[in-house]
């Protein structure tokens, strides 16, 4: 194994999304999922119109586009807002959901052993 923990770490994770759905997934795709995985870690769905303005990732169009390769790849879901039935909201469906879990497991692999501290 390269010492080289982020080599490693970049390494891992392509192993861990060759066994997902995620042959049409491009690093923008995978930014919007993260973004979108981050809102359920802290019950805060993202709303689709929100998603759309993040225009430091991609313009609007391509934005919508990525978000339907998404949904097509099984990673997230639409929903409705509880409050509104008109506000489609973002979340993981339970595959998202499965490849981060492999990816935590994975990352878990790499930690290297901590050393105890030499007393001098």
């Amino acid at each position: 194994m390269n010492k080289n923990l982020y080599l490693n770490f970049l390494k891992t994770t392509r192993q861990v999304a060759d066994q997902f759905p995620m042959k049409h997934i491009d690093p923008v795709c995978k930014l919007i999922l993260e973004e979108i995985a981050l809102g359920v870690a802290r019950n805060q769905l993202l709303k689709v119109s929100d998603a759309i303005e993040m225009e430091s990732i991609a313009s609007r169009s391509t934005l919508h586009r990525k978000l339907s390769i998404l949904i097509d790849a099984g990673l997230i879901s639409l929903t409705s807002s509880s409050l509104d039935k008109r506000t489609k909201m973002l979340t993981i469906t339970a595959t998202g959901v499965e490849y981060f879990s492999a990816l935590s497991k994975a990352i878990e692999k790499l930690k290297l052993p901590i050393a105890e501290p030499q007393m001098a």
